[in-house]
């Protein structure tokens, strides 16, 4: 089998996963509809971009987003790695390599791997939005704002654990042996956020909002370790149990935000998941003795690489503040906006983010008229990917933002760039 129709089924695994309903959800790292070019703003033309609850009386008096869908896929700074490890195993696969033969392939992948192990990975991410959220709803009572939220992501990566590669010589004839392995992790999180919003305080000048969220999460997480050596089918393997050793785990968290708004300008601050909600993994690598097969085998692999991986792991959504701020005429017709992570969190497959994000957009006054909106975003940890990104609101209603990573990878002599994001989305406000 080809190396991209297992990449391909990886990606299909994820993202069925992940676009059943609900939403986006920025404890994924994965930013929903125009935020992906807005970021964390609770921007004037678009105020639930950024989540802070305390937007919400700063929206339209209501608002829905009809219908919003994403995907996103990312691939580690190695050259054809596809490709490469097609090949490496289709080497595995024979019992008959000239000892010549295996001396090569040794020379040729053991300095690929190395660079598989440390840098190789691939990873794919969805959400989608289900009808009638976000519902943003003024408040009868003190001039706030209710705003409900559902959300559903899945969120999957394929990693390299690397190990030498080993010759078995007989006679004439030689094989080719190495414990490298598949480390794949997988998770869907569904959310419900409610949260409430209302001005605290006034002066000629602005408007001081502020709010709280509280956010329930229920995860499905899970991992394997899929050993390069013993793998028939490297797609069918992935497919087969990209839900092994799966768990249900339920956690809450809690969420603040703070809204400066003035008629030229606004400033905020929000905190996420300020009380540390945990999800679970599925253990891996446990009383191996107890399986047989491929599932033993794959257990014992688990085991053999103890001592880099969590074979019974937790995700701690990590707290984070964002800081926000827009500048616009006084018709809101032209915005510039910024927003970034004050510090780092992990996402559900225990990659770190810390998004910072530049945005200029304009919305004529007539509504047949197209919006647009142009920006910048770069990880300020981790990957340290940098995107351009531009969308476009036509009526109002018909949302498309997309990204891509200026940094690039090569694929059968061509580079192409190793990140890319897609948001398209319905909504209406009153």
């Amino acid at each position: 089998m080809s190396g991209m129709r297992a990449l391909s089924l990886f990606g299909g695994a994820v993202l069925a996963a992940g676009l059943v309903s609900a939403a986006g959800a920025s404890t994924t790292g994965l930013s929903s509809g125009t935020a992906l070019t807005f970021g964390g703003v609770s921007h004037p033309h678009a105020p639930a971009a950024g989540r802070n609850p305390a937007s919400a009386p700063a929206g339209p008096a209501f608002g829905m987003g009809l219908l919003q869908l994403g995907l996103a896929a990312e691939i580690g700074p190695v050259d054809n790695l596809v490709d490469e490890l097609d090949d490496l195993q289709d080497l595995l696969d024979q019992d008959d390599l000239g000892v010549e033969d295996a001396e090569e392939a040794v020379e040729r992948f053991e300095a690929f791997l190395e660079q598989a192990g440390k840098d190789g990975y691939i990873k794919a991410g969805g959400f989608g939005h289900a009808p009638l959220t976000p519902l943003s709803v003024r408040s009868p009572w003190g001039g706030g704002g209710v705003s409900l939220d559902l959300r559903y992501t899945g969120q999957g990566r394929l990693g390299i654990l690397d190990a030498p590669l080993e010759i078995s010589i007989d006679g004439a004839e030689a094989d080719l042996n190495t414990n490298t392995s598949l480390y794949i992790k997988g998770a869907v999180v569904r959310e419900i956020a409610v949260g409430y919003g209302r001005p605290v305080w006034s002066s000629s000048g602005g408007t001081l909002m502020a709010g709280v969220g509280v956010t329930h999460y229920q995860g499905d997480l899970s991992k394997t370790v899929i050993p390069l050596q013993d793998t028939d089918d490297i797609g069918d393997a992935i497919s087969d149990e990209y839900d092994a050793d799966q768990e249900t785990s339920t956690a809450v968290g809690a969420d603040l935000g703070l809204l400066w708004v003035t008629p030229r300008y606004r400033v905020g601050a929000t905190g996420r998941n300020l009380n540390e909600p945990a999800l679970d993994y599925g253990a891996i690598g446990q009383e191996c003795g107890d399986l047989t097969g491929e599932e033993r085998t794959r257990c014992e692999a688990a085991q053999s690489f103890a001592d880099r991986i969590d074979l019974e792991e937790t995700w701690t959504m990590d707290p984070q503040w964002t800081l926000e701020g827009a500048l616009y005429t006084e018709d809101q017709t032209w915005v510039v906006a910024a927003s970034v992570d004050v510090n780092e969190a992990r996402d559900a497959v225990g990659d770190t983010f810390q998004w910072a994000v530049l945005s200029v957009s304009t919305a004529s006054p007539l509504r047949l008229m197209p919006a647009w909106r142009f920006g910048y975003r770069e990880n300020l940890t981790g990957t340290e990917l940098s995107y351009v990104t531009t969308g476009l609101t036509l009526f109002r209603t018909l949302e498309l933002d997309i990204a891509y990573a200026l940094d690039g990878v090569e694929y059968e002599d061509e580079d192409y760039p190793r990140g890319v994001m897609f948001n398209v989305g319905f909504s209406l406000s009153f």
